[in-house]
C-alpha cells in the first residue's frame, strides 16, 4: 500500500484516522518515557555517569532508526502484500 492510498483511506474513514492518531500518540509517549527510564537506571545504579548515559542513549536512539527502519518497512510491505493476496 502506498502512502497516498493510505492517506485516502484515512481521510475517507474518520475512525481509521482517530486510530492512527491514537497509535502515534502511544508510540510517542512510549519513546518519550522509555529513554529517560533507561538513562536514570544507568545513572542511579552508578554504572555510568550521567553524561555517558545520555550520550549512549542519544547515539543508539539515532542509530536505531537507521538500522531497524529498512527491516520494519520491508516486513510491513511483505505482510501487507501477503494479506491482500489471501
Amino acid at each position: 500500500m502506498e502512502f497516498l492510498e493510505f492517506w485516502g483511506q484515512m481521510t475517507a474513514n474518520p475512525l481509521l484516522f482517530v486510530a492512527v492518531l491514537l497509535t502515534l500518540g502511544v508510540i510517542l509517549v512510549n519513546g518519550w518515557t522509555d529513554a529517560p527510564n533507561a538513562i536514570a537506571t544507568c545513572v542511579v545504579t552508578r554504572c555510568m555517569s550521567a553524561k555517558a548515559a545520555i550520550l549512549m542513549a542519544a547515539v543508539f536512539n539515532f542509530l536505531g532508526v537507521f538500522v531497524t527502519a529498512p527491516s520494519i518497512s520491508s516486513s510491513v510491505s511483505g505482510a501487507s502484500s501477503s494479506v491482500t493476496s489471501i
